[in-house]
């Protein structure tokens, strides 16, 4: 999946999901993601 997002819409967002997201978390890892950028194709 390909998703083009702006820099700064991608900031507002991480920052409006960083208070939500649950500091102490069972399985570490589904706190995180994966963010892979490049050129535009």
């Amino acid at each position: 999946m390909n998703v083009i997002i702006s820099r700064d819409e991608l900031q507002k967002r991480l920052a409006d999901i960083q208070s939500v997201v649950d500091k102490k978390t069972t399985m570490p890892i589904l706190g995180h993601f994966l963010l892979s950028a490049g050129e535009k194709p």
